[in-house]
């Protein structure tokens, strides 16, 4: 298939190439009227003139997705034909699918298993009650946003022959996640769906598939005759009535399966609920350093943050898990009229890591952050401190000015042990009692809304320039203190 990068195709322009495989091409464009990003799924011609009905298939398949109105399936736009070949137009989700976090994750946390099963099975549910069955639903077809929300796609538009797929008497879908029963000609029940999210379950907690085999046939006659695989070896840290999730929704009988995905998703939540080794204790400083204060509108800014990026609904959930119910008076915070513990805003942290992973505690961090940075300098108080911050230091080159607003800003917060340093290339920012990382270890750094801080901070002083920061260390991760590097080049 011809590059169509920096060509329109319509009324959409074409940015770059994002993927490509037997099938299809999919490209990142932008529709020029709205100023949308799109994704555009584009076939290829050589499957039209293999099979003379896929055109009219294609359309009348995309018109069904099209209706398909659901948070966690991908929202299709548009679709037509451009010189001879059909293109889809859907939401454009640039992180990637479940199949790479699965391999970047190798075993993912149970409590993000929980959740993602449950958009996924939602969106099946949903799908089954409008008629529409996927057939080829596995990792590689869930798309995920920052927060780690997922999204279908694919929905029965995955059907010419590509290297991983296999076409046996009418069967068109991946070996690793097609039901014994499909085999037998019962590809169009929604239990193949649900055999499929069961195997993709297995694969999010163990990083491996249930069944392998040296050639397609092989994986298919392994899914019809051999015993499932006991998760629990694989992950002893999980309750044994996880087997039993897996054991159902694996049933080589689709009348011994789930009903319904929603009941897969239900039966998980409650073996994990039952068996949960995850509580939330008190987590106090060192007897040696006074907790700062945290002033409300700033606590009032991190958890509109998370409000923002995660929706109400699970929002609410990070506050009920957190303990928060008893500091704060309306949920959501739409005015926090109590002082907000440190210790506290610790298990926000912590709490939104438990439940959404590292992925979503970075869309969070990364929220925050920016409100941190856009209300200090946006703000009349902002403003009025910035022009006086740049009255006093006009005379300073832009390094010194940094460096002043960098040792004033850690006078700001005396009991945090920070610390400034430079090299030639960067200003050092390290702090050994960050009140983010207190009680809790993780594989990655949390102190993302400290970033909105220094780019507050270097702000004020420097006609509002902003700088590249990047945490190296992290308490959170065992490190001794929370260490930024700051770039000594403007962005």
């Amino acid at each position: 298939m011809v590059d169509l990068t920096g060509k329109e195709i319509g009324p959409y322009r074409i940015r770059d190439e994002v993927g490509r495989g037997g099938m299809a091409t999919i490209y990142r464009a932008e529709q020029v009227s709205m100023g949308r990003e799109v994704a555009i799924k584009i076939l290829h011609r050589s499957l039209i003139e293999q099979d003379k009905t896929f055109l009219e298939r294609f359309f009348r398949e995309a018109q069904i997705v099209a209706h398909l109105q659901h948070p966690y399936i991908l929202p299709v736009y548009d679709f037509g034909e451009s010189d001879g070949a059909p293109y889809i137009v859907m939401g454009y989700m640039g992180w990637g699918t479940l199949a790479d976090y699965i391999r970047q994750q190798k075993q993912m946390r149970i409590s993000e298993v929980v959740r993602m099963i449950r958009q996924m099975a939602e969106a099946l549910d949903y799908a089954h009650q409008q008629g529409v069955i996927h057939r080829d639903f596995k990792p590689g077809n869930v798309l995920l946003d920052a927060p780690g929300n997922v999204y279908l796609a694919d929905f029965g538009l995955a059907k010419s022959s590509q290297s991983h797929q296999l076409t046996v008497s009418g069967i068109i879908g991946t070996p690793d996640y097609i039901a014994p029963d499909w085999t037998a000609g019962g590809g169009d029940s929604p239990t193949v769906d649900i055999y499929a999210l069961g195997v993709t379950l297995y694969q999010m907690l163990t990083g491996e598939l249930p069944f392998r085999a040296d050639t397609p046939m092989g994986v298919l006659l392994a899914h019809a005759n051999a015993p499932i695989p006991n998760v629990i070896g694989k992950r002893p840290d999980l309750p044994e009535a996880v087997q039993s999730v897996i054991n159902t929704a694996l049933a080589k009988s689709p009348a011994q399966r789930y009903a319904s995905a929603g009941s897969l998703a239900d039966d998980l939540a409650a073996a994990v609920e039952a068996g949960s080794r995850f509580n939330i204790t008190p987590i106090s400083p060192p007897s040696a350093i006074q907790p700062p204060f945290f002033s409300c509108e700033h606590m009032r800014l991190n958890l509109l943050a998370a409000k923002d990026v995660l929706g109400t609904e699970q929002f609410n959930g990070i506050l009920i898990v957190a303990g928060l119910e008893e500091f704060i008076e309306c949920l959501p915070p739409d005015d926090l009229k109590l002082n907000f513990p440190v210790e506290k805003y610790s298990q926000l942290w912590h709490a939104i890591y438990e439940i959404y992973g590292s992925r979503g505690l970075r869309a969070v961090g990364r929220m925050a952050g920016e409100g941190v940075h856009f209300h200090s300098i946006t703000t009349p108080v902002g403003k009025i401190r910035r022009q006086a911050a740049q009255a006093l230091l006009k005379m300073m080159p832009l390094e010194e000015k940094v460096r002043t607003g960098l040792k004033f800003l850690a006078r700001i917060f005396p009991d945090q042990g920070i610390e400034t340093d430079e090299t030639d290339t960067h200003w050092i920012w390290r702090v050994r009692y960050c009140p983010n990382c207190w009680g809790w270890k993780t594989k990655d750094s949390v102190c993302y809304s400290w970033i909105g801080y220094l780019q507050a901070e270097i702000a004020w002083g420097s006609d509002g320039m902003n700088f590249r920061i990047v945490e190296t260390e992290c308490r959170a991760k065992g490190d001794p203190a929370c260490v930024f590097l700051i770039e000594k080049k403007p962005v």
